[in-house]
C-alpha cells in the first residue's frame, strides 16, 4: 500500500471508531493525535509516542474525561467528557498553546458528529503568520524545513521534561560535593578559597556555595535528559545546561563562577548516566567523543570575541572544548596522578592539571602573552611534583605573587572539580 492510501485508511479508522466513541457515551468527544508527517513518526517512533502519550495525561489531569480510549499503534486518542463542547474547545487551544512543542497536538472536538470550531481563521503555521491550511495548500516549506521545525520542538519537549521532572541520583550529588571540596581547597594560587578572594576581586567563597547549590536542580536534570533522550545529545544537552547558566548567574548578581565546571559536569553526568550500568573511564570516554564530535570545528569559529575564539584565534588553543572532544583524556591523566600521590595530593593535582590542559582562563589573565602562559605552566608543573618540608608555606608565598600579578587558573581548578567526582564515583562502585 501507498503511503497516501495508508494515510487515507488511517483517517478512515479515526473516524469509524470516532462515531462509535461519540454514539456510545452520547457526549462531547475530543479526538486527539500529532501534527507530524507520517515519515517522521516513522523514523522517531519511541519520542512520538512519548509526545502523544504525554499529551494524553495532560488532557487527562486538565479535563477529568469520564472515559478515554488509547490507539497506541495508530497514534490517536479519544475522550468522552461531560461538559459543554465550545468551553472544552476553548480548554483543548490553550492545551494547545502551553508550551512550544504543544503546537505539534492536535485536539479536535466533536459533539453530535459535528466537529466544533472556536478559531475565527484556523491554526497558523509553525514555521510563519501564514495560516497552516494556506502553507500547506501552497508546499511554502520545504519537507527539510518542516523536520528541522519539529526537531526543535522535539528538543524543547526533552529539555522540559528534563527540567521539570529531575530524577535524583548518586552522580548528582557526588557532582555538587566535587565543587564544593575543590572552592573548600587551600591554599591555591589566585583562586578562591577560605576566607580569600585573591585574584577574583568580584566573588568569594560565598559566591560559589551560592552557585553551586542552584546547579544541583540541573545536575538532576542533565541524568534525566540522559534517560529520556537516545539522539540530538549535544544540542539538548547544550540547550538545559543555557538554563543552567542562567540560573548560576541570577544566584551570583552575574557573577561567572562556574561556567566552566558547568559544561564540564553537564556533559560527564550526561554520558555517566548513559554508562551507568557498565562504568568504566573507556566507555566514559567513548560516549564523550561520539556525542562532542567536531565540537572545537563547530563551535570555536562562532564567537571569536569570547575568550576562547580569541586563544583558538591567536594560538589555535582550543581550551575546554577539545578537553571533552578528547573524551576527558587529560581528566584521567590527573585522575591516575591523583590517586599515586602520598602527600597534599589535591594541591599537586591542581598544578599537575594546569600543566598538561590548556586553561584558556589563565591565558586571559596572562593577557594572551603566550610566554608568560608557558612560564606560569611551568611552575604549576613543578610545583605538581617538589618535594618539600614547607610546601604549603611555600605556595602561600607564590600565592602572593600570582594575587598582585591578577593570576589564577579557573580550568584547572575545574577539571579538578571532575577528578574529586570521579574519586568519588568510583569509590561507591568499587563497594
Amino acid at each position: 500500500m501507498d503511503l497516501f492510501n495508508l494515510v487515507l485508511e488511517q483517517k478512515e479508522k479515526r473516524y469509524k471508531e470516532r462515531l462509535a466513541y461519540e454514539n456510545e457515551f452520547k457526549s462531547p468527544v475530543i479526538c486527539f493525535s500529532l501534527n507530524i508527517p507520517y515519515l517522521y513518526k516513522v523514523k522517531n517512533i519511541d519520542e512520538v509516542k512519548a509526545l502523544f502519550l504525554y499529551g494524553i495525561n495532560e488532557l487527562i489531569k486538565n479535563l477529568n474525561p469520564i472515559n478515554y480510549k488509547v490507539y497506541l499503534d495508530d497514534l490517536f486518542c479519544l475522550f468522552a467528557i461531560s461538559d459543554d463542547a465550545y468551553i472544552l474547545k476553548e480548554h483543548c487551544i490553550k492545551l494547545e498553546n502551553k508550551h512550544s512543542f504543544s503546537r505539534l497536538f492536535d485536539f479536535d472536538v466533536y459533539f453530535k458528529n459535528e466537529v466544533i470550531k472556536a478559531r475565527a481563521s484556523g491554526r497558523k503555521c509553525f514555521l510563519c503568520d501564514e495560516l497552516a491550511i494556506v502553507c500547506q495548500r501552497n508546499n511554502t516549506h520545504t519537507k527539510d524545513e518542516i523536520y528541522q521545525k519539529i526537531d526543535d520542538l522535539f528538543d524543547d519537549f526533552y529539555v522540559y521534561k528534563a527540567l521539570n521532572y529531575p530524577c535524583k541520583n548518586e552522580f548528582s550529588s557526588k557532582a555538587l560535593r566535587a565543587l564544593l571540596y575543590e572552592v573548600s581547597l587551600a591554599p591555591k594560587l589566585g583562586l578562591v578559597e577560605i576566607p580569600n578572594s585573591n585574584s577574583h576581586s568580584d566573588m568569594n567563597f560565598l559566591s560559589f556555595i551560592d552557585s553551586a547549590s542552584e546547579l544541583k536542580w540541573y545536575f538532576d536534570s542533565f541524568y534525566t535528559l540522559a534517560m529520556l533522550s537516545k539522539r540530538n545529545e549535544f544540542k539538548r544537552l547544550k540547550r538545559l545546561g543555557q538554563l543552567a547558566e542562567n540560573a548560576m548567574f541570577k544566584a551570583t548578581n552575574n557573577v561567572n563562577t562556574h561556567k566552566g565546571a558547568l559544561f564540564l559536569f553537564a556533559i560527564m553526568i550526561y554520558v555517566c548516566a548513559k554508562n551507568e550500568n557498565d562504568l568504566n573511564p573507556i566507555n566514559i570516554s567513548k560516549t564523550t567523543k561520539q556525542i562532542c564530535e567536531n565540537l572545537c570545528k563547530n563551535e570555536l569559529n562562532k564567537n571569536l570575541n569570547s575568550i576562547g575564539g580569541k586563544c583558538f584565534h591567536l594560538y589555535g588553543i582550543k581550551g575546554i572544548r577539545d578537553e571533552v572532544e578528547q573524551g576527558f583524556l587529560n581528566t584521567f591523566k590527573a585522575y591516575e596522578f591523583f590517586n599515586k600521590q602520598s602527600d597534599f595530593k589535591e594541591l599537586r593535582t591542581l598544578f599537575y592539571i594546569s600543566s598538561i590542559i590548556d586553561d584558556t582562563s589563565l591565558l586571559k589573565r596572562c593577557e594572551y602573552d603566550l610566554e608568560k602562559y608557558k612560564r606560569v605552566k611551568n611552575t604549576c608543573k613543578k610545583l605538581s611534583t617538589k618535594k618539600s618540608k614547607n610546601y604549603i608555606n611555600l605556595i602561600k608565598k607564590l600565592n602572593y605573587i600570582y594575587v598582585k600579578n591578577n593570576l589564577s587558573f579557573g580550568g584547572s581548578a575545574d577539571v579538578l572539580s571532575l577528578v574529586f567526582f570521579l574519586d568519588f564515583i568510583y569509590k561507591i562502585n568499587s563497594k
